[in-house]
């Protein structure tokens, strides 16, 4: 008995359609829409999120046998240009920064980028470095505290996260190395703006000048001078 040509069609042309959204990403356009997400470079931040976590963490397990077809297709995708400091990238950012649901990693990895941004950042992504400031993601805090040392005109905020993670790791960690980073980092926050007390920095610093490694005290002595220097200078 022939099988009508409507019930061998049908299936195929289903099959077909779907592989084509697949493909061509269309499913992320009706997700995109009913989120409300931004786009960059046609696509919307739902997609950008989720091939930034592929690249991270890899293909999800659900996607069972036909991981390695999902997996050729993301290889091909310009699945970071979202992250290369493409001021028209920031709404999509934004989004990814401020959605609690979305991976850690991707949101740290989205903070991380606006290193290369070189335009002046919009007040919607400062509101949203400024909501990472506090806990409970210790890592997210870090990230954003940096982004903002750089950007906010009143840093002061972005300055105590960073010392205090900065003397909790030194005393963690006793290593010469990480003493003499911690250096560099507290003479970058003290100098960093003049509306910036720097006495907290300097206790610290202090500490170091009678550091057991030569190289410690040397530049805890000469970032003393250079912070001395700073703010005298701006009275």
């Amino acid at each position: 008995m022939k099988m009508p040509r409507r019930r061998f069609w049908v299936p195929l042309v289903l099959a077909a359609a779907l592989c084509a959204c697949a493909w061509f990403n269309v499913h992320y356009h009706f997700i995109g829409w009913w989120r409300g997400d931004a786009y960059y470079q046609g696509l919307p931040t739902s997609y950008w999120h989720n091939t930034a976590a592929y690249q991270i963490h890899g293909p999800p397990k659900w996607l069972g046998p036909i991981r390695g077809w999902f997996s050729s297709m993301l290889a091909r995708t310009e699945s970071l240009a979202v992250f290369r400091g493409d001021p028209k990238s920031v709404p999509v950012l934004i989004q990814i920064i401020e959605d609690p649901t979305a991976d850690s990693f991707v949101r740290g990895t989205a903070i991380e980028s606006l290193s290369r941004l070189n335009e002046k950042a919009p007040d919607e992504l400062l509101d949203a470095l400024r909501k990472h400031l506090q806990p409970p993601n210790d890592q997210l805090r870090y990230f954003a505290a940096w982004q903002l040392l750089k950007r906010d005109d009143d840093p002061t905020l972005a300055v105590k996260v960073l010392f205090d993670w900065n003397v909790v790791n030194l005393s963690k960690d006793p290593t010469p190395s990480y003493r003499e980073r911690a250096v560099i980092i507290l003479d970058s926050l003290a100098t960093c703006s003049p509306n910036i007390d720097p006495r907290p920095m300097l206790d610290v610093l202090r500490t170091l000048e009678n550091d057991s490694d030569t190289d410690v005290r040397n530049s805890a002595v000469e970032a003393i001078q250079k912070i001395r220097k700073f703010h005298d200078g701006k009275r």
